[in-house]
């Protein structure tokens, strides 16, 4: 879950409001209370309310103490805050999306004797670019609210003496100036980052502390400091498997959308295919139609119900038109086992590549794949059999046509004009 601000808030005492600014259960609220005129902290609110990040002493007459709390149910928030006894100024900002278990990382202090701020630099615990820093500022000026820190997000402030700033999903936080010198010397300065929470953060921080404490308790064959740091590596190769899990996932998942996608391309193929063959068997019909039409001439023939030589003319012509049919549909079968080979060979080829790549399920792309080799199979077995129809009708022609000049050449001089053409 990524960090986002709820609230903020800044007052010239020792405590501060908490309630109507949107704060709820759970979110996690971080107090600045700053004091001008002493070296000596402000104290915590103490009974366990607030968790202490920044505590050292103060310079240059002034200091100041960070503590943060995750609000809890039941909590008045009001009067929550407690009283940070001798702050003369008290910032906070709430944050949500933060690691429960752990949300504050790493943190450091520092200030200046000068009308310049700096923001120090902070040892990052967690470095994906998930964390937030908090920066913030205590000054005796009077208009520290009103310079700005480069590479932060102003979150402002309504008190002179304060600035508070947030870098966001940030990787590093280095030292650098503020914009511009306020009016009065004598500062003090702290960054503090806040983790996001994290199912994968959550299991290295159980397995840090989980070495930390076998480390411990285990004895005899290993020492302690053995102990952990076997366990910290067993813990660093888990990250780095689940961050591999993580990636493979996002693999699997792309690679089986193209490899749906090449095999609805393969049935889209074979559909075309198959309405080519639908084409190529209506062929057919015209084939059989105009044998039936040749058969009945040359019984007509026969029989004597036409004349030899008008029999002959008509079987000539019919002959013609089968002949043009039988390299129409070749040229048409040819046309198809081109297509169909061209368009499913680089498909298949491309649904290989995909399953390579595939961590997961092969079954099913097998089995999409298989279904598609079947159905190809069936198209090929079906053009072969349309090749065997062409070729029959084309012997029957040919033995009708050899028939038809037998009973040609009875008709004596009618034997030299039969020309069969093919």
């Amino acid at each position: 879950m990524a960090l986002h601000k709820v609230a903020d808030g800044q007052a010239a005492a020792a405590s501060i409001s908490l309630a109507s600014v949107g704060i709820a259960t759970g979110d996690l609220v971080l107090i600045h209370a700053y004091r001008s005129g002493s070296t000596t902290v402000p104290s915590n609110p103490g009974g366990g309310t607030w968790t202490d990040i920044a505590t050292s002493a103060g310079a240059n007459t002034n200091s100041r103490r960070i503590g943060y709390r995750i609000i809890q149910s039941g909590d008045t928030l009001s009067t929550i805050s407690g009283t940070w006894t001798n702050a003369t100024r008290i910032q906070f900002i709430a944050l949500n999306g933060h690691l429960a278990s752990s949300p504050i990382g790493g943190n450091a202090s520092g200030g200046t004797n000068t009308t310049t701020l700096t923001t120090p630099t902070v040892t990052m615990s967690v470095t994906d670019g998930s964390s937030w820093v908090v920066a913030f500022a205590g000054s005796k000026a009077t208009n520290a609210n009103t310079v700005t820190l480069s590479s932060t997000t102003d979150e402002g402030s309504s008190d002179g003496a304060l600035n508070l700033a947030t870098g966001q999903n940030v990787t590093s936080y280095t030292s650098r100036n503020y914009s511009a010198t306020v009016n009065a010397s004598a500062n003090r300065m702290d960054a503090v980052e806040v983790k996001a929470d994290s199912l994968i953060r959550t299991v290295a921080d159980s397995l840090s502390s989980l070495t930390e404490s076998v480390g411990r308790v285990l004895t005899g064959s290993r020492t302690a400091d053995e102990s952990v740091s076997s366990l910290s590596e067993a813990a660093t190769k888990i990250l780095t498997l689940s961050r591999l899990v993580v990636d493979s996932l996002g693999s699997l998942a792309e690679s089986t959308v193209r490899a749906a996608t090449q095999v609805r391309s393969i049935a889209e193929t074979i559909s075309s295919a198959t309405e080519s063959v639908v084409r190529v068997l209506t062929y057919n019909r015209s084939v059989a139609d105009t044998l039936g039409s040749i058969a009945e001439t040359v019984s007509r023939s026969f029989t004597g119900s036409r004349t030899a030589s008008d029999s002959v003319a008509t079987l000539t012509d019919s002959a013609t038109c089968v002949a043009t049919y039988i390299r129409t549909a070749a040229d048409s079968l040819s046309s198809i086992i081109e297509s169909v080979g061209a368009a499913i060979g680089p498909l298949f080829r491309t649904v290989a590549d995909s399953i390579n790549t595939l961590t997961e399920s092969p079954t099913r792309i097998l089995s999409a794949v298989r279904s598609a080799a079947e159905t190809i199979s069936s198209v090929s077995a079906t053009v072969s059999r349309a090749m065997t129809v062409f070729r029959s009708p084309s012997d029957s022609v040919a033995t009708l046509t050899e028939a038809v000049t037998g009973v040609a050449s009875g008709g004596g001089e009618l034997a030299p004009q039969v020309i069969i053409i093919l």
